[in-house]
C-alpha cells in the first residue's frame, strides 16, 4: 500500500499552528507571571518603601488645594460684602474633599495588604523558581481553557490551583499537579484535518497571540510594573524618595504662605 502523501501547503499550515500554539503557551504563562507574581511583588515593594511618603505628598497636595478653594469661598463673601461665615465653608470643603478621606483608606488598606504579603511571602531560590516556571509551562498547554475550549470542570480547577501555586511560589503544588495532568492521559491537541480549517485555526489563533501581548503590553504600562526600575534597586528607591521629599518641602513652603495670606484677609474683613 503506498504511503500517504501530504499536501505541502498543509504541512506548511500545520508547522504554523504548532509554532504559534507554541507562542501562546510562552506568552500565557508570562502573562500569569506577571498577574500573578510580578506585579504583586512591585506593589507589595512600593507599598512598604514608598507609599508612605507618596501618601505623605497627596495629603499635602490636598490640604493645599483645599486651602486655595477656601480662600476663594472667603473672597466670595468679601466680594458679595456678606459676614464671612466659616462653619459653611468647612461644610462645602468637607463635602468636596470626601475623596481625599476614600483615597487615604485605600491607601492604607493596599499597604496593609502589602505587609501581609512580605509575611507570608514564598522566598525562592533561582533554582526552584525556574523549576516552577518550567512546570508550570507544561501545564499550560494542557489544562489552560484558551488553548482548550473542550476542558472539564475538574480540569479548569487544577488549573486554577496551578495559578495559585505560581502565586504562592509552591514548588511541591506545582509539580504534584504536574504529576496529576501527566496521569490523566489528555488527548493531544489535534489539528484541523483541511486546508481551509487550518487557515480558519491560524487566524483563530493569531488573534489570540495578538490580544495575548496587547494585555501585556498594558499591564507593562500600568502601576506597578511602570516603576520596576525604580522598585528593584536600592538606588532607585532612595532617588524616588528624595524626589517625593523635596517637593513635600516645597509644597509645605507654599501652604505657609497661603495660610499667611488667609489670615491677612480674615483679619482685615473682620
Amino acid at each position: 500500500m503506498a504511503d500517504i502523501v501530504v499536501h505541502p501547503e498543509f504541512n506548511a499550515h500545520y508547522r504554523q499552528i504548532q509554532a504559534i500554539r507554541k507562542r501562546i503557551v510562552q506568552t500565557l504563562a508570562q502573562r500569569e507571571e506577571l498577574v500573578s507574581v510580578v506585579c504583586p511583588n512591585l506593589s507589595m515593594e512600593y507599598y512598604i518603601h514608598l507609599e508612605p511618603e507618596d501618601t505623605k505628598l497627596f495629603q499635602l497636595q490636598c490640604q493645599f488645594k483645599r486651602l486655595k478653594r477656601e480662600i476663594s469661598l472667603i473672597q466670595w463673601y468679601i466680594n458679595q460684602q456678606l459676614p464671612i461665615d466659616m462653619a459653611e465653608i468647612q461644610r462645602k470643603l468637607d463635602l468636596e474633599y470626601q475623596e481625599y478621606d476614600d483615597m487615604v483608606r485605600r491607601q492604607f488598606e493596599e499597604r496593609q495588604k502589602a505587609f501581609d504579603r512580605k509575611k507570608r511571602m514564598f522566598q525562592l531560590s533561582d533554582k526552584d523558581q525556574k523549576r516552577l516556571q518550567e512546570a508550570y509551562r507544561k501545564i499550560v498547554p494542557k489544562l489552560h481553557p484558551d488553548l482548550n475550549p473542550n476542558a472539564t470542570a475538574a480540569q479548569i480547577k487544577l488549573f486554577i490551583k496551578a495559578n495559585e501555586a505560581l502565586k504562592s511560589g509552591d514548588v511541591c503544588l506545582m509539580y504534584d499537579i504536574l504529576l496529576q495532568v501527566q496521569e490523566m492521559n489528555l488527548v493531544e491537541y489535534t489539528p484541523p484535518e483541511t486546508i481551509p480549517q487550518l487557515k480558519e485555526e491560524i487566524i483563530r489563533y493569531a488573534k489570540q497571540y495578538n490580544a495575548l501581548i496587547r494585555e501585556i503590553i498594558k499591564i507593562k504600562n500600568d502601576f506597578p510594573y511602570n516603576m520596576i526600575r525604580t522598585l528593584t534597586s536600592k538606588e532607585g528607591i532612595e532617588n524616588h524618595l528624595a524626589h517625593i521629599q523635596s517637593e513635600i518641602q516645597q509644597i509645605k513652603v507654599s501652604i505657609a504662605h497661603y495660610n499667611e495670606f488667609k489670615e491677612a484677609l480674615l483679619a482685615e474683613h473682620e
